[in-house]
């Protein structure tokens, strides 16, 4: 099986030249040291296991100001951290095990800001640029260089600088290189080894006005890289042509830049690629890709719509809130682009895919209807509003934690785990009361059958520097399933304070 991992900053990365410039960094060394993170002590009495009828221990296994974690190679978990005190943003290695630092680093100099990390065995890579527009709603990442660091020291080994504007880099490591997507929807291949350029490819779709950058062309051309296909080498990337819909998904060899297949959107469409993602099939020779789609905007829509792809299944998400039903979600087959099924009138405020083993679920805000990848045939469906649950305030909420809006579940082993809310979640915790346990539960469900394995009430988190407590307006998520631990974060900014809590032994 070929190690992969994906890196998703911010949006789409707008005005970058098609040869990166490459600067050898191998003898530097990095700013160890350079966050102040302290472990906050483990509390006693730590599970063995996830309490099957939630009334076990709620301790957990460890706690710490640890950072964002967001991916684990063997016992040790790589993420970022902002330590308030220095200022600093940092890579950050944790040992899964104890929760003990490992080694920290800062961004090279010049590109302070740290926007997302991905690790395999022999590389971490860092987004660093710089933030833009006006706090808090207008800032926008601006990535400007990628970074590869020594998984073991922290040592930084190349860099790769990118001009200097950019809205984030989607990249993925695959069998040794560096996929990244560039202004125009090109892709470049880079040796995850030294940074040097292995191939460029340019986009697949036509668009009017392409090579533009978004806020100066409305036509111009986004990409983004979703995932692997199965064992690779192929990737799948999104493309769309920015204010007017139309792109699609097209197939990459990762070794050689060339292109696989394609699928083109349906005409008067637009896809949700920060939503769009690969899921394992379950099937021999690997994964479907999951595109969530919706029909463009009256004013820049076209005369004719066109169809959505069939064939057309209906959800069985139970409206609760009464959003708009305006999303489907197509599912394309990995070895011919060309759709298997379709999810129609998905409602939600926000929609994620979510697949392992088998098992495609689509998730909002409302609950979640979960398939078989390869046929769409119905397996389970479940809903978990609360009693204070409410449109404005819904009981599974990412929306408002929007540069983790893809990590408030994760799928592992064949189990979906995810902190659900019980009636007495509150809905706003501004101002904030004591800190309650129990009103939020780690659970972990059957990709499969939907049965819920494994259920734990999280204890108590406290407010972070705003004030602001636990609560259906900013809920606990789960970051990372890995060496037996679950990593659940209270998701404050700025706290990144991670609890480690015992996996169930199977599904």
């Amino acid at each position: 099986m070929v190690a992969a991992v994906a890196l998703l900053a911010g949006g789409c990365i707008v005005g970058c030249g098609t040869q990166a410039s490459l600067r050898q960094v191998g003898s530097s060394a990095p700013s160890v040291g350079a966050c102040a993170l302290s472990k906050i002590p483990g509390q006693a009495g730590a599970p063995a296991g996830l309490g099957l009828d939630g009334t076990g221990a709620t301790a957990p296994a460890w706690s710490g100001q640890v950072g964002r974690l967001s991916v684990a190679v063997g016992g040790t978990a790589y993420g970022t951290e902002y330590d308030t005190a220095t200022k600093t943003d940092c890579i950050v290695a944790v040992d899964l095990a104890s929760g003990g630092l490992e080694w920290d680093s800062s961004p090279p100099a010049g590109h302070p800001d740290l926007f997302g990390v991905i690790a395999d065995a022999s590389t971490v890579l860092a987004a660093t640029g710089v933030d833009v527009g006006n706090a808090p709603e207008l800032v926008l990442p601006l990535v400007t260089q990628l970074a590869a660091y020594d998984p073991l020291t922290g040592v930084v080994r190349w860099t790769v600088d990118l001009r200097d504007d950019g809205q984030g880099i989607p990249a993925l490591m695959l069998g040794g290189v560096v996929v990244v997507s560039e202004a125009d929807g090109a892709l470049l291949g880079l040796s995850e080894a030294d940074g040097h350029q292995l191939w460029s490819d340019p986009f697949p779709f036509s668009c009017a006005g392409k090579g533009g950058t978004v806020d100066s062309t409305p036509g111009g051309t986004l990409a983004q890289v979703l995932g692997i296909l199965g064992a690779g080498p192929d990737v799948a990337v999104g493309y769309e042509c920015a204010g007017t819909g139309g792109g699609g998904v097209a197939a990459v060899d990762a070794a050689s830049g060339g292109r696989v297949w394609s699928w083109a959107m349906p005409g008067g469409w637009d896809g949700d690629w920060q939503s769009a993602a690969t899921a394992d099939s379950g099937a021999t020779g690997g994964d479907v890709v999951a595109v969530p789609i919706s029909h463009l905007p009256s004013a820049v829509a076209p005369a004719v719509i066109a169809p959505a792809p069939g064939p057309l299944l209906a959800t069985k998400i139970t409206n609760i809130y009464g959003y708009s039903e305006s999303a489907d979600v197509v599912v394309l087959d990995a070895a011919s682009g060309q759709p298997l099924w379709d999810l129609e009138n998905v409602a939600g405020q926000w929609l994620s895919v979510v697949g392992g083993t088998g098992s495609l679920c689509v998730l909002t805000d409302a609950g979640g209807d979960c398939r078989d990848a390869l046929t769409g045939a119905s397996l389970w469906s479940v809903y978990w509003p609360g009693a204070h649950a409410s449109s404005q305030y819904p009981a599974l909420n990412c929306v408002d934690v929007a540069a983790v809006a893809q990590r408030c579940m994760v799928s592992a082993d064949g189990l979906l785990y995810l902190a659900l809310a019980t009636d007495a979640a509150p809905a706003d915790a501004n101002p904030p009361g004591p800190p309650e346990s129990g009103i939020f539960v780690l659970t972990a469900l059957n990709m499969a059958t939907g049965a819920t394995v494994a259920s734990l009430p999280l204890p108590a988190f406290n407010p972070g520097p705003d004030g602001i407590g636990v609560c259906l307006l900013g809920p606990p998520a789960v970051l990372l399933v890995a060496g037996g631990l679950v990593l659940v974060s209270p998701q404050f900014e700025e706290t990144n304070v991670i609890e480690a809590f015992a996996a169930p032994a199977s599904g």
